[in-house]
């Protein structure tokens, strides 16, 4: 048994692929080779013998002289391959390194450019230096910018004259986003009073809480599939939505649902939504304030797939049955 002091040797489960090694057994198995013409040139042409047994000898040994020669030329193929592997290794790590200073160099002109808000050039060069940082493969670089990219994005949006920077930076948030790099910042965007201000899809923060404003289904369908995003008093148009516990206080226009529920009803607005096969709680049908809700907001289904409804109500007596949409969003 062997002792602590002494383990058994490992074996290393791969070939060695050190050129030098290589290179030695290449050279190693040459002068054997140099080593075996010699002796076989004196066996054969210098010995006694007539014409006839040296050309038995010659043919005798060809075929190891052959062999031998084959051997040295593989030795010196896996020599030269590994040599050459080596040196293209060395060529991508010099390389990789220069890439790393050129990334370094733009995080940081990238960053010291977006601090005067008021050089607007200036501004949007540091915000393109950023987009070329996040959209690298180079996480240590990658992530820093992604981080400073979200806080631009989050005191950004406070100055409303200002939206040509906003908007590029979360273009360059959602390319980084789009190569795999995440910040853990969270953010949330206050559009106030502006009700027709349209929200972009954010994603790469680790939170996002819109309040106010529009999100229509072009943007609403790149972040319908993450549950770190809310909504608060927000207008959602033609949307399908597969749940509302991501929202609060907001209308609903011209949308779809999965399934609603009491909550979905009274907690929201909504106006013209399509409700054909939606899933109905009970609850739905027992409340008078929902049925009014229902109904006053013009909501509707085609006749082919009404809403189900354990309870079997009949939702024609609330909602409209019509064929098509007739509602332009």
């Amino acid at each position: 048994m062997k002792s602590a002091d002494n383990p058994t040797p490992s074996v290393p489960e791969h070939p060695n692929q050190n050129p030098n090694f290589w290179f030695s057994v290449a050279i190693v198995a040459l002068v054997f080779t140099i080593i075996y013409f010699i002796v076989s040139f004196c066996w054969v042409f210098l010995s006694d013998g007539d014409a006839t047994e040296m050309k038995d000898r010659a043919q005798a040994i060809t075929p190891f002289g052959v062999a031998v020669g084959a051997l040295v030329t593989f030795f010196t193929v896996i020599w030269r391959g590994l040599l050459t592997a080596q040196q293209a290794a060395e060529q991508k790590r010099q390389n990789d390194s220069k890439d790393e200073e050129v990334l370094a160099k733009l995080l940081m002109d990238g960053t010291s450019k977006i601090q005067d808000r008021t050089k607007g050039a200036e501004v949007l060069a540091g915000l393109a230096a950023l987009r070329a940082v996040v959209t690298s493969k180079a996480a240590r670089y990658a992530e820093p910018a992604m981080e400073i990219l979200c806080a631009f994005v989050q005191d950004a949006f406070s100055e409303k004259n200002r939206l040509d920077y906003w908007f590029f930076a979360v273009s360059a948030v959602n390319a980084g986003a789009s190569h795999g790099h995440k910040t853990v910042l969270r953010i949330k965007l206050d559009a106030e009073d502006k009700r027709d201000f349209k929200w972009p899809a954010i994603n790469g923060c680790a939170y996002v809480h819109y309040e106010g404003g529009t999100i229509e289904s072009l943007e609403y369908n790149k972040i319908t599939s993450r549950r770190d995003v809310f909504f608060t008093d927000v207008d959602v148009v033609a949307c399908r939505l597969s749940r509302t516990k991501q929202f609060d206080s907001c209308r609903f226009r011209g949308c779809s649902f999965d399934s609603i529920g009491p909550h979905s009803v009274l907690a929201h607005e909504l106006d013209r939504c399509e409700l054909t096969g939606t899933q109905i709680s009970p609850g739905v049908s027992d409340s008078a304030e929902c049925l009014e809700r229902l109904r006053r907001g013009k909501n509707w289904f085609k006749p082919s797939n009404p809403p189900t409804d354990i309870s079997g109500f009949d939702w024609s007596q609330v909602l409209e049955v019509r064929a098509i949409d007739l509602n332009k969003w």
